[in-house]
């Protein structure tokens, strides 16, 4: 399934859930390219163009600091049954890759 990936996708954003888990988390890698990224922000625009093609995901979170943080950390949440088909996957794999890739063409057009 890594065929599918983006290699922007691979540098952006970094699987930190168990690999035994259903539930599959994703979040921003940290490197120069991200650096002035708001996650939060980032992650919502990635789910909204995936869904407008075809794929559900979740975006978690909000970034909080310090010890009373209750929010879970910004991320994309992904989960996969016994359902999905092979095809479901790499769809799925396919466009989160299209959607990093564009929603981070889009964030670097308006830092310019």
């Amino acid at each position: 399934m890594q065929e599918f990936c983006s290699k922007r996708l691979e540098d952006l954003l970094l699987v930190t859930s168990d690999p035994r888990s259903p539930i599959v988390l994703l979040q921003v890698a940290d490197i120069p390219e991200t650096e002035c990224l708001e996650e939060t922000v980032f992650l919502r625009e990635v789910v909204k163009e995936s869904l407008a093609r075809g794929v559900a995901l979740v975006a978690t979170g909000q970034y909080v600091r310090g010890p009373a943080r209750t929010e879970p950390p910004p991320g994309i949440r992904m989960t996969v049954s016994a359902a999905h088909r092979k095809e479901d996957i790499d769809k799925a794999l396919t466009v989160l890759g299209e959607a990093v890739d564009i929603v981070m063409s889009r964030f670097q057009e308006e830092s310019m």
